[in-house]
């Protein structure tokens, strides 16, 4: 075997990378936000995870037939260009970096800050800007990692993926055997005066378990990154096998994890063994403190993890010449190929973490931030069905050929009717008609640093934030080609003055 193929990415690694990706922050986080919404019902709670689980695995599962269109370091942008066309080809090449890795991996990486100073700083009492500023440092770090150490970046992922399974396991396995313990926590029991500091429980909210499933689905999401990295392996036509065998491992553990929360009626899950061992004091800091290092090295794989595929999916808009003065980037690339990446990573991320900032030191708590962070999840599942649905129609007119796969049409319209659904909801409901017909109703966004109750991200608040979005996420393509369109004709015109000058001069 030659050097070159040993240090390609094996099947086993590369579903490392992308367990490492998916489970981490969403279960260790967004759980909180999920039982808000649901008016801490168990079984509103449990639906919302089983239905995002089969929307995400329909979804996966969808892509190992769509993938089959073009093995390439494109990803979904290669296949959408296949399907659809150029255009859509392009407007994902510009959006996948600029948008979805840029915004989530900011907030990513201030989740990361937050799981940090947990640690020792448990009643949250240091400000939140200062977790900001921590979180750039960390990106600085893993920037750095991923670029000039790429084999030691991926060695460590596999042991992270490994110690992130320490309190997923000790969760589960405790969960399940001592949750009788915790007196009045069972959320799938309704009970006027709940126990142990938990919160009264309300009747199954449609409009709860549809709110709460971006926040799922950013637990979910990230799976598709891993196509990314389909330069990297051995075999890159194996990339949709390792999403599927990926997305269903971790759906049974994000439910199993969730059941356990639900019985035990807390949203985070250092708090599961608080509840548990509440007699037991010695007990109680000991796995809470297990728990939160280890919480902290799972975060801190997801952002290490989603920083390999970042960087590359950057490279890759630099080398194919897609965005404004490539050329300047290009140039840089000398034995370190990810250098220009790296570069234009960190310059896309800059204007995100200080936006971050601002709101931190403005609003003094983390709730825009986990609001936005379920931003680019939403708009690019959006992107996910739109494409899954092309690959229905291709089905029809066999415009691409395709390695068809069993089974694909009817998951493929369950995955594109549940994505519809949900991104519906989200723009038609709760940020369009919640925030006129009830503008100062309170969404459930907050994660440590949660805010107040009369701090709450207001409707009216939460409308203007994911619209504006929605113009940066359509607009951003636009602006780039307009950009590259009046460079090259800048160029042109100076290529012309050049020629004319030098047949003057003979």
């Amino acid at each position: 075997m030659s050097v070159n193929k040993a240090r390609k990415i094996g099947f086993f690694s590369a579903l490392a990378i992308l367990i490492g990706s998916v489970i981490g922050i969403g279960i260790f986080l967004k759980n909180r936000s999920v039982f808000a919404a649901n008016n801490q019902n168990g079984y509103g709670i449990l639906i919302s995870w089983i239905i995002a689980a089969v929307v995400s695995v329909c979804t996966a599962f969808s892509f190992a037939e769509v993938s089959s269109t073009e093995h390439s370091k494109a990803g979904l942008a290669g296949w959408a260009g296949k399907l659809i066309g150029k255009r859509t080809g392009y407007f994902i090449k510009v959006n996948m970096p600029f948008f979805y890795f840029s915004i989530l991996m900011v907030t990513i990486f201030i989740f990361t800050g937050e799981a940090l100073f947990s640690l020792f700083d448990p009643n949250q009492k240091i400000p939140f800007y200062w977790v900001v500023i921590a979180s750039i440092f960390i990106f600085i770090g893993l920037v750095a990692l991923n670029t000039f150490a790429f084999h030691a970046s991926k060695q460590m992922q596999m042991v992270i993926t490994i110690v992130k399974f320490i309190p997923i396991i000790l969760v589960i396995i405790l969960g399940f055997a001592f949750f009788n313990q915790v007196q009045g926590g069972n959320r799938f029991e309704v009970m006027e005066t709940p126990g142990n500091g938990t919160q009264p429980i309300g009747p199954i909210n449609p409009a709860g378990i549809l709110s709460s499933l971006p926040a799922i689905l950013f637990a979910f999401d990230s799976f598709l990154g891993v196509g990314n990295l389909s330069k990297e392996m051995k075999k890159p036509q194996m990339v949709s096998k390792v999403i599927v065998v990926g997305m269903i491992f971790c759906s049974i553990i994000y439910i199993l994890i969730t059941v356990v929360q639900i019985l035990v009626g807390k949203g985070i899950v250092s708090d599961v063994f608080a509840a548990i061992f509440s007699d037991n004091e010695t007990a109680k800091t000991t796995f809470n403190y297990i728990v939160k290092i280890s919480m902290f090295i799972a975060v801190f794989g997801v952002a290490n993890s989603i920083t390999m595929t970042s960087i590359r999916s950057f490279d890759y808009v630099i080398h194919e010449r897609i965005i404004y003065k490539a050329d300047v980037l290009h140039a840089m690339s000398g034995k370190r190929e990810m250098i220009p990446g790296a570069i234009l990573f960190t310059l896309s991320c800059i204007p995100w973490f200080a936006i971050n900032l601002i709101l931190a030191i403005v609003f003094k708590h983390d709730a825009f931030t986990d609001g936005i962070s379920n931003f680019p999840t939403l708009f690019f599942f959006a992107v996910y069905g739109i494409v899954i649905l092309f690959g229905i129609i291709n089905r029809r007119t066999k415009k691409v050929k395709v390695e068809k796969v069993k089974g694909f049409m009817p998951i493929a319209i369950i995955a594109c009717v549940g994505i519809l659904i949900i991104f519906g909801y989200q723009f038609f409901y709760d940020f369009m008609y919640n925030a006129f017909s009830n503008p100062n109703g309170t969404l459930s966004w907050g994660v440590f640093y949660g805010p107040s109750t009369a701090d709450k991200v207001k409707n009216w608040q939460g409308s203007i934030v994911f619209f504006s979005f929605i113009i940066l996420f359509i607009g951003m393509p636009f602006i780039n080609y307009l950009l590259v369109k009046k460079d090259k004709e800048r160029q042109a015109i100076k290529l012309k003055k050049e020629i004319k000058k030098l047949c003057l001069n003979q």
